[in-house]
């Protein structure tokens, strides 16, 4: 769900502090219909969401002209939804009744493409509020909840595929800017690399900078990769390093979690089943926490059945991984093998027992 509290500055303040001082300026144009119910939309440009500015809606329309950097993303945002185009010279019209966008050639593909997603986007927002619902009801609700959750993840798998057969196909602009911000922190190594290509228009573009910087973080764990030793202590206090288990002749998870991390509790019975199934074929765990807590990193530990390593520095996001393996959101997790070399990473849900049933299937 978007911010709601976000400050309301002068449309010329958002639309400038964007631009560079060689960027040529354009004249938008916007004419936008929505609900009658609707007073105000929001505006911003590109990734600066602090300074944006209000436009009134009256009787469900609305206008407003101002001067852009050509190729600036303008993002207009009515509630938990928005529509965005590529500042041009052409007039746009958005349409968030039916979602939809007419504008320039480019501004006209891109809109097509966020009239499809929006649907699916609906279905999230119901998702979203049912699991808030369900949460409240805690193990009552445990099963409900990985549903949800399941769910979710389908849906957003449905939408990066979407994005990433989009993309390709507009290198010649900055649209796929907008979607690579977006959805940066769903791309593994790969795809990342695949999309970050210095001859797209969009390379070069502010809304691909956090996507390059998680494709530098993610070289940290990127399969081909030796892993990075570390040096923590177990719930007793005693020093480990991770080389004490890892590249020792066995197939190893490093699993990045922490006891107050939801998804890291709803993914761990699937770590629980494949210790269970393939450690006496020599698979191994070694659980890195992110917590602060001793206490409440014992008690994780006890009540989600981790029988395997475990180790903290008790540093929460200052954890030495955090650096070392450029973690930055958990659940995540390393997959590496006997001789130490990453040979997977961020295996979630049946991904890892497909993984270790290759392994020690063949």
């Amino acid at each position: 769900m978007k911010d709601m509290k976000r400050k309301v500055l002068s449309l010329a303040a958002a639309l400038f502090a964007s631009a560079t001082v060689s960027a040529q300026s354009v004249t938008i144009s916007i004419k936008g219909t929505t609900a009658d119910t609707i007073k105000q939309v929001r505006l911003f440009v590109n990734t600066n969401h602090k300074d944006a500015t209000s436009i009134n809606v009256t009787n469900g329309t609305f206008t407003y002209t101002a001067q852009a950097a050509t190729n600036d993303i303008i993002i207009i945002e009515e509630g938990d939804f928005e529509l965005a185009f590529v500042a041009d010279a052409t007039p746009v019209s958005l349409d968030f009744n039916s979602m939809t966008i007419d504008g320039s050639a480019v501004n006209n593909e891109f809109g097509k493409f966020q009239t499809a997603k929006h649907a699916y986007d609906r279905q999230l927002q119901a998702l979203y509020l049912d699991y808030k619902q369900k949460s409240r009801l805690g193990e009552a609700a445990k099963a409900e909840i990985g549903a949800i959750i399941q769910r979710y993840d389908s849906i957003e798998s449905i939408i990066m595929d979407m994005a990433m057969d989009y993309i390709p196909k507009h290198k010649s602009d900055v649209s796929p800017a907008y979607l690579i911000h977006a959805y940066s922190n769903g791309f593994d190594y790969a795809t990342l690399e695949k999309i970050l290509v210095s001859d797209a228009a969009y390379y070069n573009h502010v809304m691909t900078g956090k996507a390059k910087e998680n494709l530098k973080r993610l070289s940290l764990r990127r399969p081909g990769r030796m892993f990075a030793d570390l040096e923590m202590s177990d719930p007793a206090g005693q020093p480990h390093k991770l080389s004490e288990w890892v590249g020792r002749g066995n197939y190893v998870l490093v699993d990045f979690w922490a006891s107050w991390c939801g998804p890291c509790r709803q993914e761990m019975p699937n770590v629980v089943e494949a210790y269970r199934r393939y450690h006496d074929r020599g698979f191994d765990v070694v659980a890195v926490s992110f917590d602060q807590d001793a206490t409440s990193w014992k008690n994780g530990i006890e009540k989600l059945g981790m029988v395997w390593h475990n180790i903290s520095d008790l540093k929460g996001w200052r954890c030495a991984a955090s650096e070392k393996y450029g973690v930055n959101s958990i659940p995540s997790n390393v997959l590496v093998d006997p001789q130490g070399k990453i040979i997977a990473s961020d295996l979630r849900g049946n991904a890892l027992l497909l993984k270790l049933s290759e392994i020690y299937n063949k």
